[in-house]
């Protein structure tokens, strides 16, 4: 019935082991088991065979006296009367000073000279003294253990009818001890003893039944025979017969009359029944649930030193509830069970002494415990041992032997070593790196529930990495199951994904519910997501003041990207005045954490001298240098300036442009530009028009108009570019409308010539009127260029014309202000 009955403080035992065959262990048939004898119970059985005669022949007047002393416990009366009839041949006699010899009862403990008279009543055929012997040769009691020996006197006994030696040499059979392994000779003298009435031999004839060893397996005919046994008061059938009711092996399941059957076992003193009734009450099965009286039972288990019961006892201790939080009572309870070899206990103990619960805190300590259980193959304690060699705490750091242990806990099903040696594939820590099999174990330990498992694997269809292909939708999955089970990772996670529209329909409201609920937990990333949901009036009411207030919370629990939004809503003004001091100190904060898009921002201040900080191009450098080195595109951008202009290191094009081009690789615009402009100069690289254009390319079908306005020019010029009037005035019309008034005075030009567009003198106004307006004082050159083409085709338009240019520059101006 172990493991048939579950608690959360109850150790895990697998339904399918029914223990009809855990009472009758390795240690010898149950009526006898050496060292379980005690003194008044052995003088109760002589007793009783001397009243019966079971021990020897009728009684005589000097037997009477022997049973009489051996009733008050006078045993050295009955030696003394005992002796002289056993010299004198009487078998009976002979028997009972051999058993009082054994126990020590009356006379020094001797096994030798017990078995002395035992021998000489079995002379006399006496199959009693036939069984004691083999008992004698099966324990190794005076003699040498040689289970051939025992099987050899409990067959004289047995082939007398002798019931004892049918179960005990049925017993060895079954096991395979002395004599050649017969499941179905074991079954026969079962049998032959069950029928006499032997409760152990009826027990072991169900097991037998119930296993199918020896006889066709059959629950109903166990049921049976355990019934007989159980009904004689054997507490080990009245244990497995609950369990068959239990489970309805046999019969219809029925709790009440298994809790019947337990609960007299259980009176009897069966450890094991008593720890199962604990089980019976306090998850209340087949009874009304009563802690008070589980405990009770459990406590009666642990006095016998049970070790199951011993550790649950010992977690009930340790973590509080149904009995006193005692740590140091913990501690004893695990030792106990532990000391017996119980893993679960082992590991446990092994935990107390890595945390210092209840005991001074060891790491070498809690690794030897560990190692015990480890050792015996319990799953959980080689994942703890695997922790304790991946860093190193109380035993040699050695990431080949965690991730040995890892591995061979992960193929024991256990989620947590799945998920570490997933952690350990990935980083390669003690085993090669390979991120195909890594997803294969997250996703064994997140289909078991495992939180952590599930947020991994939801990042890796996210990034489409292990071999996955990218999955936003799947990864939106993952991330659910871990934030339904209140993971602030995953919560904030699924709202990400809500906000940005990536696996799930975009729903701003549902991102916010999530990032709450991860705030809840003082998440600092959700904390500041929600302040820009207030900043950008996202699924909630714009309101600056409380984006910052947000952003405050976070930068105060120290997440970096909150401290950044701080800086930049104090550097901007976002939520109250503007603070460049104080901005410098929160973006100074998250740069310190490694967060580059604050490094770059505090290399700003540096370059530019704000902030209260002096100009500082080293210092500048520095930073962004930081940034670059985690591949950050803009801190690789800003840091190619300074090495392009010399400032804060030394000068270097061709070290620049190795920066632009890494930078414009991640699809940086202004990179992008940066790098056709190297090329079209030649400078830092080697001209070449064609990369050139490429490059503007790149940046111009993002928006750069600079990149544009280049584009339309080469195109315009044929640079690198087939001449293409058409495409130049395309991308002269992009960057135009961007404002960019030097495209707007190439399309004045085009317009002006019919070059890539129908000719259109009005349209040509338009464009250097345009023009004329963005150059402004800022170059009177072009200016007054672009005034002048304008007053040229003016001189061609008529009244009506020129009034319709102006109307079409008005309105274009209408329509690009950016307060539209």
């Amino acid at each position: 019935m172990r493991g048939v009955l579950s608690s959360k403080s109850y150790p895990r035992r697998p339904i399918q082991k029914l223990p009809l065959g855990e009472t009758m262990t390795d240690q010898g048939p149950a009526p006898r088991r050496r060292g379980k004898m005690r003194h008044r119970l052995l003088v109760t059985v002589v007793a009783a065979g001397l009243a019966t005669g079971i021990v020897g022949p009728a009684a005589t007047a000097p037997i009477d006296d022997a049973m009489a002393a051996v009733m008050r416990e006078d045993y050295a009366t009955a030696v003394r009367l005992l002796r002289p009839l056993a010299e004198a041949g009487d078998p009976g006699a002979q028997i009972t000073l051999g058993h009082l010899y054994r126990v020590g009862l009356g006379v020094p403990r001797d096994h030798a000279e017990a078995l002395k008279w035992h021998h000489r009543a079995a002379a006399q055929g006496e199959a009693e003294a036939e069984v004691a012997i083999g008992d004698a040769y099966r324990e190794g009691l005076g003699v040498a253990r040689d289970m051939a020996e025992a099987a050899k006197w409990y067959r004289l006994a047995a082939e007398q009818g002798n019931a004892d030696a049918q179960y005990r040499l049925g017993w060895l059979y079954r096991n395979g001890e002395g004599v050649t392994a017969d499941h179905a000779e074991a079954a026969r003298l079962f049998r032959a003893a069950a029928e006499q009435g032997h409760a152990g031999a009826q027990h072991d004839l169900a097991r037998s039944y119930f296993f199918g060893q020896g006889v066709p397996k059959d629950a109903a005919v166990a049921l049976e025979w355990e019934r007989k046994a159980a009904e004689q008061g054997f507490p080990e059938a009245q244990y497995s017969l609950a369990a068959l009711y239990l489970m309805g092996h046999g019969t219809a399941e029925n709790r009440a009359e298994a809790v019947t059957w337990l609960r007299k076992a259980a009176e009897q003193g069966n450890a094991e029944a008593q720890y199962q009734l604990s089980h019976v009450y306090m998850d209340g099965i087949g009874v009304t649930p009563n802690r008070v009286e589980a405990v009770l039972w459990l406590r009666k288990a642990v006095v016998q030193r049970h070790p199951q019961a011993c550790l649950v006892l010992g977690r009930l201790h340790r973590d509080g509830g149904d009995v006193e939080k005692n740590a140091a009572e913990a501690v004893r309870l695990f030792r106990l069970a532990a000391d017996q070899g119980d893993a679960e206990a082992q590991d446990e103990l092994g935990m107390m002494y890595e945390r210092g619960l209840g005991v001074e805190e060891s790491a070498p300590e809690a690794a030897s415990w560990y190692r015990k259980a480890a050792e015996q193959g319990y799953a959980l304690a080689r994942y703890n041992l695997g922790r304790m060699h991946a860093y190193g705490h109380g035993v040699t750091r050695d990431k080949a032997e965690a991730a040995r242990l890892f591995r061979l806990a992960a193929d024991q099903g256990l989620a947590d070593a799945q998920h570490a040696l997933c952690g350990a594939l990935m980083v390669e820590a003690g085993v090669p790196r390979d991120e195909v099999e890594a997803v294969q174990w997250c996703r064994k330990a997140a289909e078991q529930g495992h939180v952590y498992a599930q947020v991994n694997l939801g990042v890796f269809y996210r990034d489409g990495r292990g071999g996955l292909a990218q999955d936003d939708a799947e990864a939106a999955s993952w991330f659910r199951k871990a934030a339904e089970q209140g993971d602030a990772d995953a919560q904030y996670a699924l709202g990400r994904a809500y906000a940005q529209g990536e696996g799930l329909p975009r729903d701003d409201r549902e991102a916010l519910r999530w990032f709450r609920h991860a705030a809840e937990q003082d998440h600092g990333q959700a904390i500041t997501a929600i302040g820009m949901m207030y900043e950008e009036g996202r699924g909630i009411a714009k309101d600056e003041a409380e984006a910052a207030r947000y952003y405050r919370r976070a930068a105060a629990l120290g997440d970096a990207y909150g401290q950044h939004r701080l800086c930049r809503a104090l550097a901007l003004g976002v939520g109250g005045s503007r603070d460049d001091v104080e901005a410098v100190q929160w973006c100074r904060k998250a740069a310190e954490q490694g967060y580059a898009r604050a490094q770059v921002d505090l290399g700003a201040f540096y370059r530019d001298g704000a902030g209260g900080l002096p100009q500082d191009f080293a210092e500048a450098a520095s930073w962004f240098r930081k940034a670059a080195d985690q591949e950050d595109a803009q801190g690789q951008f800003v840091l190619a300036q300074l090495v392009f202009l010399g400032k804060g290191v030394p000068k270097d094009e061709a070290a620049a442009v190795r920066l632009y081009r890494l930078a414009a690789a991640q699809g940086r615009a202004e990179a992008q530009l940066a790098l056709a402009r190297a090329y079209a100069a030649g400078v830092g690289v080697v001209k070449d028009p064609a990369q050139a254009a490429t490059w503007f390319r790149k940046a111009a079908e993002q928006g750069d108009a600079d990149a544009q306005l280049e584009l339309a020019t080469m195109y315009g010029h044929s640079h690198g570019l087939a001449l293409s009037y058409e495409e130049a005035a395309k991308w002269y019309r992009r960057a135009a409308d961007q404002g960019n008034a030097t495209a707007q005075y190439g399309l004045g030009v085009l317009h002006g010539n019919g070059r890539g567009v129908t000719r259109d003198d009005v349209q040509a106004w338009v464009w250097f009127d345009l023009a004329a307006t963005g150059f402004g004082t800022d170059d009177t050159a072009w200016r007054d260029a672009a005034i002048r083409e304008r007053n040229a085709i003016a001189a061609r338009l008529t009244p009506a014309q020129v009034q319709e240019a102006r109307q079409r520059a008005a309105d274009y101006r209408l329509m690009s202000s950016p307060w539209q």
